[in-house]
């Protein structure tokens, strides 16, 4: 999961070091989310 208190939780199928950014304060941000899962989202 992407974060462990986010509801619903994410799940993001492409973790690589290509896809973690840094911001300003050196804080990691993943990119590129186009595989991301939201686990028992409603579709509709």
């Amino acid at each position: 999961y992407l974060h462990v208190s986010c509801l619903p939780s994410v799940i993001h199928g492409n973790v690589k070091a290509s896809n973690v950014l840094l911001d300003d304060d050196l804080f990691p941000q993943l990119s590129d989310c186009g595989l991301a899962l939201v686990p028992n989202a409603r579709r509709q």
